[in-house]
């Protein structure tokens, strides 16, 4: 089963109150080393809950993928720096301006974690991954158990294609 790796040409922000990224560069076009701009924080209440904010989710589009053949498994590779202390929100198929298929956020996922695989189209159908709207979402958070105020630092994402 042939393997393709591709990167996507397109990075947006989906817009609000949370902490914005930056690659460095202004706006943001390449697929590693962004960061947020602030910490994304999870304070500790009185009552014992935690008032979190997070990160905006990001939307990783348009990976430039030209008559692949028959997709037979997605396979994202996604590499953030976490500091034991930020986790998934989201991690889910973008297509046509839309989240699809299952989400497959991992609470315990280490700073290189793979998602999907060999023959596991995330439980999606009808997706065209050569469609500039074909992508990925990507929204993390602060841990969901402790305190913390850590910088997101999203060091690499890429997308491995498994074909017939």
């Amino acid at each position: 089963m042939p393997l393709t790796i591709y990167g996507p040409r397109i990075i947006e922000e989906i817009v609000s109150g949370e902490a914005a990224f930056t690659d460095g560069q202004g706006s943001l076009d390449r697929p590693f080393n962004i960061n947020t701009v602030i910490p994304i924080k999870a304070t500790a209440l009185s009552t014992g809950r935690l008032l979190a904010t997070g990160s905006r989710s990001l939307v990783f589009r348009d990976f430039g993928i030209v008559n692949p053949g028959t997709v037979q498994g997605l396979e994202l590779d996604l590499e953030i720096t976490r500091l034991a202390r930020v986790q998934d929100k989201t991690i889910q198929i973008w297509y046509s301006g839309q989240a699809v298929g299952r989400n497959r956020a991992d609470l315990a996922a280490e700073d290189r974690h793979t998602y999907g695989g060999q023959n596991d189209l995330w439980n999606t159908t009808n997706i065209d991954v050569t469609s500039a709207g074909f992508g990925f979402l990507i929204d993390l958070q602060p841990h969901t158990e402790y305190p913390s105020s850590n910088t997101v630092y999203l060091r690499r994402l890429s997308l491995r294609l498994y074909t017939a």
